[in-house]
């Protein structure tokens, strides 16, 4: 190994492993340029020690949390409108996550309750679509027989729901919903 600044800075402060400090000690008995470049590492770091030393006694940390919090809170950003909403969506849904679900399932079960006993209201007209102000035509038909009634709502995007409602084997009469998106 050949002692150069690096190795010596790594003698000094005790960096090397036992092997190669003492190959480093064995070179710095033989060759005095190396040992008077470790002594002047050694008055460099006291005079840098002495000197930080004398500087700490001028320094005050008197209220230093204070000026920092007062720096910090001096500096507070305030985000932007799209951030707050961003959040305020994000916590809205996220505790009320428990209630959504039921409710958008009592939802759909309430508009297939509706379809399907229209089936059975008097008169037999079928169910039609409200005049709406969208841009989208809507088309309702009705294929009743003496086991089931099928009512088709479609739009022209190809969007339909069909609600059946089925006698089965026992006598009773079960109703299904099936959308296609």
């Amino acid at each position: 190994m050949k002692l150069n600044e690096k190795i010596l800075a790594q003698y000094y402060d005790g960096e090397l492993n036992e092997k190669e400090a003492a190959e480093v000690k064995r070179q710095l008995e033989s060759s005095p340029d190396s040992a008077q470049s470790l002594q002047y590492m050694e008055t460099m770091s006291s005079y840098i020690q002495v000197m930080a030393e004398e500087n700490l006694d001028s320094v005050s940390f008197d209220g230093f949390d204070k000026r920092i919090l007062n720096e910090i809170h001096s500096q507070k950003v305030q985000p932007s409108l799209g951030e707050k909403f961003g959040v305020w969506m994000r916590e809205f849904f996220e505790h009320r996550k428990t209630i959504w679900i039921p409710t958008a399932s009592l939802a759909g079960a309430a508009c297939a309750a509706l379809l399907v006993f229209g089936l059975n209201h008097p008169g037999g007209t079928p169910p039609t679509m409200p005049n709406t102000a969208s841009p989208e035509s809507w088309k309702a038909s009705v294929n009743s027989s003496p086991a089931a009634s099928v009512v088709t709502v479609a739009n022209a995007d190809e969007v339909n729901a069909q609600a059946y409602n089925i006698e089965t084997d026992t006598g009773q009469r079960v109703g299904v919903v099936w959308i296609n998106d």
